[in-house]
């Protein structure tokens, strides 16, 4: 795979804190850990009032944090080697649930709903089938949210999710294509890398990174 863009690994004591195209997600967990470390270690929710353990017993200090720019082909290696715990992530626990669910989709063959688009690597999913896959099917938009604020892109896979217009098309395209004398999946795929009508849906290091995520996952 192809790509000059650069993609920043943000490593909180050797653990994988963030992926994404710029430093963002470094200035969000940055943000995030000096104002945990003012209150303490002890979350405030909205009304002001904190909540949790006391100060003494729940502030957790980090001694090494670092960001190193690599290829998207470096990070695809670094997904190969990733387990779960070898993540760091900060979210609520909702939030976390449903990482784990898009970590899955790549780390082992899920159970996964009706309507899904799948290849022998990964599974493609609409956010209703995801959403129900996380056993919260009246949830999408919760689900939804979750996400879009996945900070580790790429090894938790949220660009396996996508509108459900768009696995429609690729059911048709594959259609079509076994209903030609060619008959096969290098087809389909090849129609799908070219048909740019398919619109795969929002993703926060750009849809064309999308694209090319997606392609390399499905084949």
């Amino acid at each position: 795979m192809q790509t000059e863009q650069k993609w920043i690994v943000v490593r909180i004591d050797g653990k994988i804190a963030a992926i994404s195209t710029d430093y963002r997600q470094l200035a969000a967990i940055s943000s995030q850990l000096a104002q945990t470390h003012r209150n303490g270690g002890v979350s405030k929710p909205a009304g002001g009032k904190r909540k949790g353990r006391k100060a003494s017993e729940n502030c957790t200090l980090y001694s090494n944090i670092t960001a190193t720019a690599v290829t998207l082909e470096e990070v695809l290696r670094i997904r190969q080697e990733t387990q779960w715990d070898d993540m760091l992530l900060f979210g609520t626990d909702f939030q976390k649930k449903v990482w784990r669910k898009l970590w899955e989709l790549t780390h082992h063959t899920p159970n996964v709903p009706t309507g899904m688009y799948e290849s022998e690597k990964s599974t493609l999913l609409s956010y209703s089938d995801f959403a129900e896959l996380c056993n919260n099917k009246a949830g999408v938009r919760a689900v939804a949210h979750a996400i879009g604020l996945n900070p580790v892109s790429v090894i938790i896979p949220c660009h396996l999710v996508v509108p459900k217009e768009s696995i429609d098309k690729i059911r048709e395209i594959k259609r079509r294509a076994e209903s030609t004398i060619f008959k096969g999946e290098d087809l389909c795929l090849d129609s799908i890398l070219s048909d740019t009508a398919i619109d795969f849906g929002e993703y926060a290091q750009g849809k064309e990174l999308k694209r090319v995520l997606i392609m390399h996952d499905l084949k």
